[in-house]
């Protein structure tokens, strides 16, 4: 009698299981990844990021016809604790029969309450930045502000295989606000990259994104997004000039992650330290 009561009751939890099983129980939605991606994260002490952004432009300036051609490819290593990141890259430009290569190489720290920047484009000089603004510093750690992204992402249905690591895909379309978030985070370790916003009118921006996550460990891959519509908007804010006008005819961006645990310590060097020379604010504001 026992041994069949023991039986019937097994059946009974054998039964409930499959049973939330097939409801959805343990379903993966974009909520369910993107928080486990951003408690995963909060985890990790180093990593790398790569930032490459492509943009092909075209206008008028009192005139003369202006085609625009813009590569940047940036390979950023970052440490959690103690905050620091160093980026170090390239950035080609053609324009006018012009073609321009200039390397870019920054560090990024976080002393006390601030964020202090130091940046070296070319063949200029280390400069250094401060920013006391504690909304900016260093978000590009904060994972967590990609959870927000979730009701502006819908799975897809079949993982994908990118760069032989099985994937997740959440694609969408990214409103301005959620952009900016975005946006704001990963471009404030970058100091002046920033500035290259200025003052966008967010709510005409809508933006397709695709973002992957790894089927395997709930890890970012790749993020990437068609600024095109942005980049309308910031050509429409910086060409309020006359005789200005200009058409944006391609801009990406994407991000990728790894070398998860395996970036080594990042340490800001003592000649760059002593060689910066602090940028002036603006006091006009």
């Amino acid at each position: 009698m026992k041994k069949k009561l023991v039986t019937y009751s097994c059946a009974i939890l054998g039964s409930g299981i499959l049973i939330f099983n097939m409801t959805g129980c343990g379903k993966v939605t974009s909520d369910s990844l993107l928080k486990s991606m951003s408690q995963n994260m909060s985890k990790e002490e180093n990593y790398k990021m790569d930032m490459l952004m492509d943009l092909k432009a075209s206008g008028t300036v009192q005139g003369m016809s202006v085609d625009i051609n813009m590569n940047m490819d940036m390979g950023m290593k970052i440490n959690t604790n103690p905050e620091i990141a160093h980026a170090e890259g390239n950035m080609t430009m053609e324009m006018l029969g012009m073609n321009q290569s200039s390397p870019l190489e920054v560090y990024t720290v976080k002393e006390g309450d601030n964020t202090i920047s130091y940046s070296k484009t070319g063949e200029e000089g280390w400069t250094k930045e401060v920013q006391a603004d504690l909304n900016k510093n260093l978000n590009a750690y904060d994972f967590k502000e990609f959870e927000k992204l979730a009701a502006n992402l819908e799975l897809e249905k079949n993982t994908t295989d990118l760069e032989s690591v099985e994937c997740y895909a959440l694609k969408g379309v990214l409103d301005g606000e959620a952009l900016s978030t975005i946006l704001d985070s990963t471009l404030s370790a970058m100091n002046d990259s920033a500035d290259i916003m200025g003052d966008v009118n967010w709510a005409e921006i809508k933006i397709p994104v695709e973002f992957y996550i790894a089927k395997k460990d709930s890890m970012p891959v790749k993020m990437s997004l068609d600024l095109q519509s942005m980049m309308l908007e910031v050509m429409k804010s910086a060409g309020a000039q006359e005789e200005v006008e200009f058409a944006c005819d391609k801009c990406t961006f994407e991000l990728k992650f790894g070398s998860f645990g395996e970036v080594e310590t990042i340490t800001l060097p003592d000649d760059v330290k002593n060689a910066a020379v602090e940028k002036a604010t603006d006091s006009a504001a």
